[in-house]
């Protein structure tokens, strides 16, 4: 309290409580006026003075400064007074400095709690008794589909799915007759679609001043996906409740010795006791602090001031109440204290709100600092809060390392402009902006891909903005990644079919408008599946990695190689002038590919057939022109392999009686289309026919009589020749052991073994098995490989035939001489027979170099004791120069055509001899025996 002449300001008296707020003695307040000590307009407070001093009452709101400088924030009370006859101005001033502050954090946190509330993912709604919606958030509307406007007084009845309807009404109506919130109700709704979502949420019921009932307000999520983890969080409801709306106030009356004489019933209601059991009783015998009975004879003697005050009263059940006091003092008839009035407001309400919002502050902090994701305040453009996580993205030591730099500089260079249009849209329009990618900057220079969602708030009272921030960077990496395998063949990393035909499509369009070609070369490996199913699937893709490099290695840079698959490559050549431009890449792919493959200390030859199609001749389309390409491809195997072919208009219908035949073959072995045709082969030392050579022929039904040539490369191919040849080897055995019980007991039989029957596994035991099963001696069978079979892959060849001919049986190299033959693994192979292809028989008569290489062959087969076969044998003179030159056996049209068995069986019974060799030669062929 202060006492003050108006005229001057001058302060005549002050309480001790004023010398304590202005940290001045009393004498020391004296010597100074109102206007020292106050902050603000000295006009306006002359003036107030003026005006109290002629009877009017003020409240003024002042700063106050005090003796060590700091500032008090004070309500002044003025009226009029009097002293000594002289008009004063008496003021009361009441400190409410911590009051404004507490204002201003509360003010922050309820900021800070709305945009938590806006953002929360958890549904909040209000309605009335009828259940028409009253207020929602947004993310209620999220989770109906509705808009705000289309949910705004909706009947929940309208929301629910019909067959839950009967249920959720008695949820509700069981919360409104008892009042008690319910948790974790379950409802079906139906968004605005129409699907059908389970609802979980908390309810209570929600009241006017008097009590009574006028609505619901609840929180729920959608919990139809994690129905098992809802929480409801009811404890939402609490933060609306008014922390001070029909606050009890109790009144009781202390005497002179501190003893309770009367008390209200509200009091009494508060603390759980009855009248009799409080009056007469000292107070503090129900406040918990223990300097309580000190401060309240104090109080009565009027040694302290009398000023609302907080105590903790005890509960007849032993809980503690905190209580706001304001005391008056109660005087006898002569004027003296005689006791103590006291109005108490139960402030549990309060002392619960506080410690809930340090809760609730101190759980958004924790959110904040462990929350996975940056979030980062800055105002002013300058950090003015960042988490842990916020520190590690950017690649500080600690927050505080980021604290007063400016946000832009860690934004990228490509985000700079996407930032500051967000930044514009936060502060102008003041909303939210969701989700969006930009590149930020790390301390160290280094990028960093993230997604940011920014929001508008007020920070310490000035206005900032809230960024999330999350590192995407693997999520960036794993996209790029699922585009690679997307369009990428995970083995070679090349092109994948759809990479290729949308680059195929784009330069088709690129060469229509510049008048130019576009080439496909479809490549498919030669025999890649026997170094696949000998060596492993491991070795094989590595051989598929090297075979990709090589091509790439011959091609252009705008050219593009594409692996569709196994052993199929196809690569595209755009922009050329003349188809011969394609033949030419292919001559070289072809060459490159002709040199050996290193791998694993392994010397492998692995060759291409390559089919060529060109747009715009040979089609209009993608699909088309691959197609077509593959249908040269067919046609470069059926050629021999190893070459290229162009797409001819021809090649489709060729691929069509293909696929008609390869139906048919798929057939043939049921219906006893099959049939093994016998060609005698003939020992010239003795004369007579010592073994037959089994080929198989096709009967087909329409055809007539289809030749090897015909229909083996396509069982090759589909795999058909897989029971085709187990089956003519037994058929082959079986005849070969009739004829010997009829009197050949020395005849011998030759079978080929395909290039596919060579890979199957356990082949040997399947010979064995036939051998077992017909009864013929291993010495009397003679298995057939062709040159290139062998040679290909000599390695993988060897230990197959040694394990082949450890049964005892014969092994041939078939058209020797045509392929790539190395005389150091002919050295090693297991053979016995070497069978002179009769490409080199035909004209060894008139060609030197055919001869020459005829005589080589046998004159090396001798030397590393080898039997000499001559295929094709078909006159006289080739037979004389064959003989003259020790060839061991013959087969040809000469001896006798291949034959069905039982006119074969005619061939033997005649006992067929070789004609004698013709005796009158030319000097020429004299000279060259």
């Amino acid at each position: 309290m202060l006492l003050v002449d108006p005229e001057t300001g001058r302060i005549a008296e002050a309480s001790p409580a004023a010398c304590d707020l202005y940290q001045l003695s009393a004498e020391a307040l004296a010597a100074r006026t109102l206007f020292d000590v106050t902050i603000g307009d000295p006009a306006g407070l002359a003036s107030a003075l003026k005006d109290a001093a002629a009877g009017q009452v003020l409240c003024l709101e002042l700063g106050q400064r005090t003796a060590s400088g700091g500032l008090r924030q004070v309500e002044l009370h003025m009226g009029a007074a009097e002293r000594g006859g002289r008009p004063m101005v008496g003021a009361v001033l009441h400190d409410v400095t911590e009051r404004r502050r507490a204002e201003a954090e509360l003010r922050d946190s309820e900021a800070k709690y709305r945009a938590i509330f806006e953002e929360m993912q958890e549904a909040y709604f209000e309605a009335d008794v009828a259940g028409n919606l009253t207020f929602f958030n947004d993310a209620l509307c999220r989770i109906l589909g509705y808009t705000r406007e289309e949910l705004m007084g909706r009947n929940n009845r309208t929301l629910q799915d019909p067959g839950d309807a009967a249920y959720t009404y008695r949820q509700i109506n069981a919360v409104y007759r008892t009042g008690v919130p319910a948790q974790n109700l379950e409802w079906y709704l139906r968004r605005k679609d129409g699907e059908k979502r389970c609802f979980a949420a908390s309810m209570a019921v929600i009241r006017d001043d008097e009590g009574n009932p006028i609505g619901f307000r609840g929180v729920g999520r959608d919990v139809t996906q994690w129905k098992e983890t809802a929480d409801a969080l009811i404890e939402t409801e609490q933060r609306f409740r008014d922390l001070f709306d029909n606050a009890p106030v109790g009144y009781h009356e202390l005497d002179s010795e501190g003893r309770y004489r009367r008390v209200n019933r509200t009091e009494l209601n508060m603390l759980g006791y009855d009248e009799t059991e409080m009056i007469g009783r000292p107070a503090w015998e129900f406040i918990v602090e223990p300097v309580s009975q000190a401060a309240i004879r104090a109080k009565i003697a009027g040694h302290s001031a009398l000023e609302p005050f907080e105590r903790t009263f005890r509960h007849k059940d032993g809980s503690h109440l905190p209580m706001l006091l304001e005391d008056r003092l109660l005087y006898d008839s002569s004027g003296k204290p005689s006791g103590i009035r006291s109005a108490l407001s139960d402030i549990t309400a309060r002392k619960r709100a506080e410690d809930a919002l340090r809760e609730s502050e101190e759980r958004y902090r924790q959110l904040v600092e462990l929350s996975p994701d940056a979030i980062a305040v800055h105002s002013d453009g300058l950090f003015v809060f960042v988490n842990s996580a916020a520190a590690r993205l950017f690649g500080a030591r600690d927050p505080e390392e980021l604290l007063g730099r400016r946000a832009m500089d860690f934004v990228h260079a490509d985000s700079q402009e996407v930032v500051q249009e967000r930044e514009r849209r936060v502060h102008q329009d003041g909303s939210a902006v969701p989700l969006l990618e930009q590149k930020l900057v790390r301390i160290d220079g280094s990028p960093v891909e993230v997604e940011v969602a920014a929001m508008p708030l007020v920070y310490h009272d000035k206005p900032a903005v809230q960024v999330v921030i999350r590192d995407i960077t693997e999520r960036k990496q794993a996209e790029a990644q699922i585009r690679a395998l997307a369009y990428h063949d995970t083995l070679t990393g090349l092109p994948n079919r759809l990479l290729f035909n949308d680059r195929l499509a784009m330069a088709m369009a690129q060469a229509q408008r510049q008048g130019r070609r576009v080439a496909v070369l479809f490549i498919d490996l030669d025999r890649f599946k026997v170094i696949n199913d000998s060596l492993g699937h491991s070795f094989g893709d590595r051989l598929l990695m090297a075979v990709a490099d090589r091509i790439q290695s011959c091609i252009r840079e705008g050219d593009t190689l594409a692996r569709l698959g196994g052993d199929e490559f196809t690569l595209l050549l755009p922009g050329l002038v003349t188809t011969e431009d394609a033949a030419k890449v292919s001559d070289k792919l072809l060459e490159a590919m002709r040199l050996p493959f290193e791998l694993d200390g392994r010397e492998l030859f692995v060759t291409a057939s390559v089919g060529i199609s060109v747009y715009p001749d040979d089609g209009s389309d993608v699909e088309e022109l691959v197609k077509n390409s593959d249908t040269a491809m067919y046609r470069a195997k059926e050629q021999g392999r190893d070459n290229f072919q162009l797409y001819t208009p021809t090649m489709n219908a060729r691929a069509l009686e293909r696929l008609h035949m390869e139906n048919s073959l798929r057939k043939a072995l049921q219906q006893n289309e099959l049939v093994v045709y016998y060609q005698p082969l003939v020992d010239l030392r003795s004369g007579r026919i010592e073994g037959v050579e089994a080929l198989v022929r096709w009967k087909h039904p329409e055809l007539g009589l289809v030749g090897p040539s015909e229909f083996i490369p396509i069982a090759e191919t589909t795999g058909l020749i897989v029971p085709i040849g187990p089956w003519v080897l037994r058929t082959a055995c079986a005849q070969v052991r009739a004829w010997q019980e009829k009197g050949y007991p020395d005849l011998a039989v030759s079978v080929n073994l395909s290039a596919r029957q060579f890979q199957q596994p356990r082949l040997a035991e399947q010979i064995r098995t036939v051998l077992e099963e017909t009864g013929l001696d291993p010495r009397c069978l003679d298995l057939e490989i062709t040159e290139s079979n062998a040679m290909q892959n000599a390695e993988l060849t060897t230990p197959i035939l040694q394990e082949i001919k450890s049964l005892g049986v014969r092994i041939s190299i078939d058209d020797f001489g045509i392929g790539y033959s190395s005389l150091s693994y002919l050295k090693r192979l297991p053979i016995n027979t070497l069978k002179i292809d009769q490409s080199f028989v035909r004209d060894i008569t008139t060609d030197p170099d055919d001869a020459a290489i005829a005589r080589a062959v046998i004159a090396m087969a001798h030397s590393l004791k080898l039997r000499v076969v001559a295929e094709g044998v078909e006159t006289a003179e080739q037979l004389a120069f064959l003989t003259a030159h020790r060839c061991d056996r013959m087969q040809g049209f000469y001896f006798s055509e291949p034959l069905p068995a039982a006119e074969c069986e005619k061939v033997l019974d005649r006992s067929l001899h070789v004609p004698r060799p013709i005796q009158t030669v030319t000097p020429r062929v004299r000279q060259d025996l």
